[in-house]
């Protein structure tokens, strides 16, 4: 058996994932060479872990998952959280009256599933801009009449808050508002057109250097790549932080190295050069 020695955190959407959402054949056997040579590769994402496309779920090799934007450090091999982050349902309430403020629809997560009041379900079409984006907001949410009133009769917390835009200047607004307003949450965004609010804690960072503690392996040794401002906070933490070619500037001004697009297999670049 292989003695696990490095870290290998990937963000999907942007990442590894093309812009149509596939997994392309060079980057899955990237994951399986680093596997091979003695490293855990973990989808860090804000996705839920349903939500994560079927060809990444399928891959065996994967043992654990960063997911929600870090509000679960997730074991898929023993099907359980080691780690969550989560946002109180009365604060979760507090927000949604805030998101009104803004020309747009809003969802949460809460255990690990997706809920959105069903007159902005209706909307999604409107409102999300990217089209893969749309067809994964309506089959991982479940339609409520009103969310307030669900969330607070069925949880205790939820796990992410999410705002979608039709208009990008409403949501560069809303975004410096709710930055400015919300000092217990991160705000931040993975899709262009779209807003996601976690607790204060729940950030791929702090999920990527607890993973690290919890298997043992030195930080120095974890490698990160990632396109988007949700994946600020673990391009710092990494020991190797790689911002691919289409990242926004902030990502790419963090990273210790740049490479090659999501759709010029990028993180497949870096993994051959380190692992083959």
């Amino acid at each position: 058996m292989t003695v696990k020695r490095y870290a290998v955190f990937f963000d999907l959407d942007g990442t590894f994932l093309t812009t149509d959402k596939r997994v392309t054949d060079r980057n899955r056997r990237a994951l399986e060479l680093a596997h091979s040579k003695g490293a855990y590769v973990v989808p860090t994402t804000g996705r839920i872990y349903e939500g994560m496309p079927e060809a990444v779920r399928e891959l065996g090799f994967i043992e654990y998952a960063i997911t929600v934007n870090g509000a679960e450090v997730y074991d898929v091999k023993e099907r359980k959280a080691l780690k969550r982050e989560e946002i109180t349902a009365s604060r979760a309430i507090e927000i949604f009256d805030i998101m009104e403020r803004f020309d747009c629809i809003y969802d949460c997560y809460a255990r690990g599933w997706g809920y959105m009041q069903r007159n902005h379900y209706e909307k999604a079409d409107e409102y999300v801009i990217e089209q893969k984006m749309r067809q994964m907001v309506k089959s991982v949410r479940t339609p409520v009449d009103d969310i307030r009133k669900h969330v607070v009769e069925n949880f205790e917390s939820v796990q992410k808050m999410q705002m979608f835009f039709k208009n990008l200047y409403e949501n560069a607004k809303a975004a410096e508002y709710l930055r400015n307003e919300l000092k217990s949450e991160c705000v931040t965004s993975s899709v262009r057109g779209n807003l996601e609010i976690n607790s204060e804690h729940a950030n791929k960072g702090e999920g990527l250097i607890f993973l690290c503690s919890y298997l043992g392996i030195p930080l120095e040794r974890s490698i990160a790549f990632g396109d988007g401002s949700n994946d600020l906070t673990m391009i710092k933490a990494a020991g190797l932080g790689v911002s691919m070619g289409n990242g926004i500037a902030e990502i790419k001004e963090a990273a210790n190295e740049i490479t090659a697009s999501n759709n010029e297999d990028g993180v497949a670049l870096v993994l051959e050069r380190i692992f083959g």
